[in-house]
């Protein structure tokens, strides 16, 4: 997405845990993909010109996955932005993208939540999944 928002000078940072085995989550790739692609691109297009999108994966159980981006959700958005056909100021949305996204994360056992902190100018979008265990343990090799 960063080529599709270099017009716009976006600062993109993934940050994931360092060292070791990166956390995955206890799901179905396919709707993962989707979720993401979904956040992230509605993060870009409401990032302002020179803005930043950050998506942090934080390893905990279960998984904790957050996009926080310059801007705020506008107040008539904030209590229905995960409902199904809601839209603002996007021409031709069909304002699904954040409903499938809600779906898509409670078929997993998931949850979603939106945060604006307008005194620091910013959105959060927090995705919680079950995280992925292996049922036994990697052996030490001796």
């Amino acid at each position: 997405m960063q080529k599709t928002f270099a017009e716009e000078r976006l600062k993109v940072a993934i940050d994931v845990p360092a060292g070791g085995e990166i956390p995955r989550s206890l799901g179905d790739a396919m709707f993962c993909y989707s979720i993401f692609q979904n956040l992230i691109l509605i993060a870009c297009e409401a990032a302002p010109v020179n803005g930043r999108v950050a998506i942090t994966l934080n390893d905990e159980s279960p998984l904790r996955i957050t996009i926080q981006y310059t801007g705020v959700v506008s107040d008539e958005l904030r209590e229905v932005f995960f409902d199904k056909f809601i839209t603002h100021g996007k021409q031709g949305g069909s304002g699904i993208e954040t409903y499938s996204v809600r779906k898509l994360v409670e078929a997993q056992n998931g949850r979603v939540a939106l945060a604006v902190s307008d005194q620091e100018n910013r959105t959060t979008i927090t995705v919680v999944l079950p995280r992925y265990e292996p049922a036994w343990p990697a052996l030490s090799a001796k």
